[in-house]
């Protein structure tokens, strides 16, 4: 009896694309401070570079979970770029309320990254009908959460607290539903960028 072979396995990927999430807000202050980089910041300002890094990158929470309050570092952060800490950090920024702040995209072709540096109008058109295709995966409730919470369609930006008042829920409920829809239109549309990108 003879012993069946394993099936070849295909060669790993030889690309690949990570997206970082980082607190634009801090890097935009930090430069318009005059500094070349965040270490360059940090060691002027006698900070620890990764507990920094960590904020901008949001793995580290800016505010106490338990009263809410702003961190020492936070504090000092925003004092030392002359700022007040809410100028820094939106609601979720501050929360640091992210599932993921890194996605790595392997791939065998390179990628098309001129298309993410100099926007088209063409490449305008194709991002807004990908969102109104992933919008589609969205129930009502978890379409008017995204809409509320970014201000979009002519409806006000509102806090979780705002939401989870109107809608006679709690606050986590509000922020729940807002993480599933943001992962559903996230996944839609990584789904449909790497299929372009192939």
């Amino acid at each position: 009896m003879t012993e069946a072979a394993d099936p070849p396995t295909a060669p790993p990927p030889d690309y690949s694309v990570e997206v970082k999430v980082r607190n634009n807000r801090i890097l935009r202050r930090v430069k318009a401070a005059g500094h070349s980089s965040l270490k360059s910041f940090c060691d002027a300002h006698n900070f620890c570079y990764s507990t920094i890094s960590e904020l901008t990158g949001m793995k580290r929470s800016a505010q106490s979970k338990l009263s809410g309050e702003w961190k020492r570092i936070t504090v000092d952060l925003a004092a030392a770029l002359n700022v007040e800490p809410h100028d820094l950090f939106n609601e979720r920024q501050a929360a640091a309320d992210f599932e993921r702040t890194k996605v790595t995209y392997e791939m065998n072709e390179p990628p098309r990254l001129e298309s993410v540096s100099a926007p088209s109008p063409h490449l305008a058109l194709e991002h807004r009908d990908l969102v109104a295709k992933a919008r589609e995966d969205l129930s009502g409730r978890q379409l008017a959460v995204i809409e509320a919470r970014f201000g979009l369609n002519g409806t006000p930006e509102q806090t979780l607290d705002e939401l989870a008042s109107q809608q006679g829920v709690g606050r986590e409920r509000i922020r729940q539903i807002e993480k599933t829809a943001l992962r559903r239109m996230g996944e839609h549309l990584a789904r449909n960028k790497i299929k372009a990108l192939w």
